[in-house]
Parts: C-alpha cells; sequence; structure tokens
C-alpha cells in the first residue's frame, strides 16, 4: 500500500514537473529520474530546511537524511522497468528503516 502511494505521489511530481517545463522530454529515463531527485533535495533544502551538517543530531541534520531516503526511493521507483515483475519485487529502503 505504501508503495502505491509512493507510486502515485511520484507520478503527480512527474506530471506537475513536465507541466511546469511545458512538456519537456529527456533522452533518457535515467535523466529524467537524476533532474527529479536533484530537484526534490534542492526544494527541501527550501521548503523544509533541510541541511547537511556536521551536527548530526541537529533537526536540520535529521530532515536532510531523511530528504536523502525519500529521494532515493524516489530515483528507484522512477527507474523501475514498466513490468509488473518489477512493481511486485520492489522493495522500499525508507519504509523498513522509518518503521523499526
Amino acid at each position: 500500500m505504501i508503495v502505491g502511494i509512493t507510486i502515485i505521489v511520484g507520478g503527480y511530481f512527474l506530471y506537475k514537473d513536465d507541466f511546469d517545463d511545458n512538456g519537456k522530454l529527456y533522452s533518457t529515463k535515467e535523466r529524467l529520474c537524476t533532474h527529479f531527485a536533484q530537484s526534490y533535495l534542492r526544494t527541501v533544502q527550501k521548503t523544509d530546511k533541510a541541511r547537511n551538517s556536521e551536527n548530526i543530531s541537529s533537526s536540520e541534520n535529521q530532515r536532510w537524511q531523511m530528504a536523502v531516503d525519500i529521494e532515493t526511493d524516489f530515483y528507484n521507483l522512477c527507474t523501475l522497468n514498466l513490468e509488473e515483475k518489477s512493481l511486485k519485487t520492489y522493495k522500499s529502503t525508507i519504509i523498513e528503516k522509518y518503521q523499526k
């Protein structure tokens, strides 16, 4: 269920990004996924005050680590092959990490 929600949310952001860029097309899916992941991280730095810092226990650093984990899952979902087998075997890294 969480994977389904993540796919829907990721799809929404990809659609919105495409819409905002007037239908920008990428030469490869990997380039699209990389651009999306980088844009996500730049955005959360501004919107969520997430920053990488030397103080690993700071709230900004903790938010940054969560953002990196989410970005990794976004990227991994984005690069999946469009086959049922890929979706059935996909394992989210953040769900296991944060639901312990």
